[in-house]
């Protein structure tokens, strides 16, 4: 009750696995008011955040969302789960999906709905398990709808190294606001060097290529 303004909590390394404890809920739903969440490190998979995704969809005022390494996966409801939360917060600024196996799929799940999130400024999908080409040719179609996004973060997935590089290196080059790009490994070299040479323009947003 004393806690109704709090604007930022974190909870990562607590313990919480897919038995979520009642308390967490029940703190949650009150307060209306929280802008910044992380979870961060807490194995909670797909059955735990099945069970958080109710009350967090109550927490309409949230711009920084941090779910790495939450055990998240594609084989589960908790990409459906997901997709149900990040309807009901639009002005989430910052999302952070790192070091959960949601693969290939898990993206294509959630594409559609991340292209709604028209305030993010951050993207953070390292590690997530990403290896098909296709991954990269739907994180293109993202940055053609996310114009305010500024970070993004693609390192540790493996979904690089074919003809949709290009599709990715023309969609950062041609976004009005992209600062920085960390890119997924195994990414065509000659694509890494036309980036940093673009981002060497002083006219170009894109400051840093790693």
């Amino acid at each position: 009750q004393q806690c109704k303004q709090l604007k930022s909590l974190y909870l990562e390394r607590i313990g919480l696995d897919e038995e979520v404890h009642p308390v967490l809920p029940a703190l949650l739903s009150g307060l209306l008011q929280l802008q910044r969440l992380s979870i961060a490190c807490n194995h909670i998979g797909d059955r735990g955040f099945e069970q958080l995704a109710p009350v967090l969809q109550q927490c309409s005022q949230l711009r920084d969302l941090v779910l790495t390494g939450c055990g998240l996966t594609s084989d589960g409801h908790s990409m459906l789960s997901l997709v149900t939360v990040l309807l009901c917060l639009p002005r989430l600024e910052v999302l952070t999906l790192n070091c959960n196996p949601v693969g290939d799929k898990g993206l294509e799940q959630l594409s559609p709905v991340l292209e709604q999130c028209s305030q993010l400024t951050r993207l953070s999908l390292w590690g997530i398990g990403l290896k098909s080409p296709w991954s990269m040719l739907i994180i293109s179609r993202l940055l053609r709808q996310l114009t305010s996004l500024k970070i993004l973060i693609l390192a540790c997935n493996d979904c690089g190294g074919s003809i949709f590089d290009e599709a990715l290196c023309a969609a950062v080059k041609a976004h009005p606001s992209l600062e920085l790009v960390v890119l997924p490994k195994s990414i065509r070299q000659d694509e890494v060097t036309e980036l940093r040479r673009f981002a060497e323009d002083p006219t170009s947003t894109l400051k840093y290529i790693i």
